[in-house]
């Protein structure tokens, strides 16, 4: 199904088929692994054609519920909460609310900066 959603993403006329099989990969790695065991590239990608899509609102709740599972699994402070945080300023910044993008980016950089 990824590939399929990568195939489809190519063309901005089939973003509604590249939204099918990301949903359907991101279900498959919930069915398999649970809510504890987050796909972030899958999450990605299918926050990705939301957000190319138009559904800003339903792009963000798909990374906060990434960024929940990945702190319950990892911590605070592990590197990839810094790509949630990271893709969640570019949501917040895509739908026009550049406080809440600024405050995303910044939790980014403060987690990168503990990692070094």
């Amino acid at each position: 199904y990824n590939r399929l959603g990568l195939h489809y993403y190519q063309d901005k006329d089939t973003l509604h088929k590249a939204f099918k099989y990301f949903s359907k990969c991101t279900y498959l790695g919930l069915v398999m692994g649970g809510e504890s065991f987050p796909d972030d590239n899958f999450s990605f990608a299918l926050s990705r054609v939301l957000l190319d899509l138009g559904k800003g609102s339903e792009a963000i709740d798909v990374i906060y519920n990434l960024l929940r599972n990945n702190k319950a699994i990892y911590g605070e402070n592990h590197p990839i909460n810094s790509d949630c945080y990271n893709s969640l300023a570019n949501a917040h910044m895509e739908i026009g609310d550049s406080t809440r993008s600024f405050e995303m980016l910044e939790k980014s950089i403060n987690i990168l900066l503990v990692q070094n």
